[in-house]
Parts: C-alpha cells; structure tokens; sequence
C-alpha cells in the first residue's frame, strides 16, 4: 500500500515539473529561433514570380525593326504603329519598305497609313507617294482622299494642282471633290470655281457642285445665286440653283 502511494506521489511530482515547463517564458535565443526555423526560405531572383523580360516585352524602336524584317511578330497593332511613326519621323522611306514586306495584308496597310499620316503635315507630296504601297485599292483610295483633304486645308492651290495629275478618273474625281469641300469651309468662291474649271464635266462635278453651292448659299446666298445663274443652261444649272434657292427660302 505505502509503495502505491510513493509511486502516485512520484507521478504528480513528475506531471507537475512537465506543465511548469511547458507555461515557462522561453528565452529570446530560443523565440529567434523557433522563428528563424518557422520562416520561409527566401526567394531567389530567378525564381520570383513577376514576369521575365524577353525579346517581346522589350520596347519596339525604330533600330529594332530595322535589323529585323519580322520583328513584328508577337506584337500588337498598337506597338508596332507606334514605332513606325517613330521611324517616319526621321527616315519615313525606309518604314515603308520595311512595312511593305509585311505578309498580313490587314497590318501592312495599317502601317503604310500610320506612317504616311505621320509626315503628311511636313510634306504632304511625300507621303502621297506613298500611296502605291498599298495593296488593296479601296485603302489607298482612302488614304489618298484623306491626305490631299488635310493638304487642302493648309495650301488649297498645291492640293488641287496635284490631284489633277491623277489618271484614274474615279479616283481624281473622288480627290477633287474632297479638296473642294474642304475649300468651301472658308472659300466657297474658290471652292466654286475650282469645281467648275478643273473637275471633268460629269456626274462627279455636277455632285460637288451642288455641294459647294449650298455651302456657300449659307454664307452669301445672293453670291451663290449669281455664280449658279452663269452655268450653261441645262439640268446642272437648274440643279444649282434649286440647291441655293431652297437655302435662301429657308433665311
């Protein structure tokens, strides 16, 4: 009985120094250490998780599409109109060969357009002589069109000396009547007698005739009466005229 009782005590005794162990305040030695052995092991560069740079995510420049005839594979519309305005700035020849090598057809035509409008205020001639680059007719119809417009208003005589060279009849009369109504903003007279004298006689100078009439039937309608009322007699004349008459009627 005495040696159950001893071997109770010496339990308790026992059960008692484990728990006043365990609820003791470590040491800071050994709280540095159970963190140290708790913390993650530390992340290499090569290793993190952002993304690496590569030839793709460098930024396109000019000297880099030179180099490389398919530099822009792996890049978007965005970066690749941006570069070539940059080139066009300084060497605007030779972003259109490059961009001419550009079998998609699509981006190829974006680009030609891209740098084309990016000189057309400096040199207008130049970039229209471009237009020959592109390689679907519709799209270099309207990047013509739209250049000898923005030329028009900068230097009305030179744009429309130009665009009288142009052999295609479609595409001449298309231009002209652009540059006519461009001029018709703030001289429709000049406007007037650009139609009359330098477009070819047809279905084209009779649109653009009316067209500039009314313009200027807003500003002087008697002005516009008076140039109407000098075309021969015929259905342009009374076409014309109906046109400013139904603006003056309206004043």
């Amino acid at each position: 009985m005495r040696l159950k009782i001893l071997i109770a005590v010496g339990f308790g005794v026992l059960a008692a120094g484990l728990a006043i162990f365990v609820t003791m305040p470590r040491s800071a030695n050994s709280r540095r250490a159970i963190r140290e052995d708790a913390a993650p092991a530390p992340v290499h560069a090569s290793e993190s998780a952002g993304p690496r740079e590569t030839t793709a995510t460098k930024e396109l420049t000019p000297e880099a599409l030179n180099s490389n005839a398919e530099a822009y594979v792996g890049r978007t519309d965005a970066e690749l109109i941006h570069a070539v305005r940059a080139w066009a700035d300084t060497d605007a020849a030779a972003a259109i060969q490059w961009a001419v090598g550009i079998p998609d057809e699509r981006l190829k035509n974006e680009l030609i357009n891209a740098i084309g409008n990016e000189i057309a205020t400096a040199n207008p001639r130049l970039a229209l002589s471009f237009a020959g680059s592109f390689s679907s007719r519709d799209k270099m119809a309207e990047y013509v069109t739209q250049i000898a417009q923005g030329w028009a208003s900068r230097d009305p005589s030179g744009a429309g000396a130009w665009a009288s060279h142009i052999e295609d009849r479609k595409l001449r009369d298309d231009v002209q009547g652009a540059i006519a109504i461009e001029m018709a903003q703030l001289e429709p007279k000049a406007a007037a007698e650009y139609v009359a004298s330098q477009m070819t006689e047809g279905e084209a100078q009779n649109r653009n005739a009316i067209t500039v009439a009314l313009r200027w039937a807003y500003m002087d309608p008697p002005a516009a009466k008076a140039w109407a009322n000098d075309f021969p007699s015929g259905g342009l004349r009374d076409a014309v005229l109906k046109a400013v008459n139904s603006v003056a009627d309206r004043r």
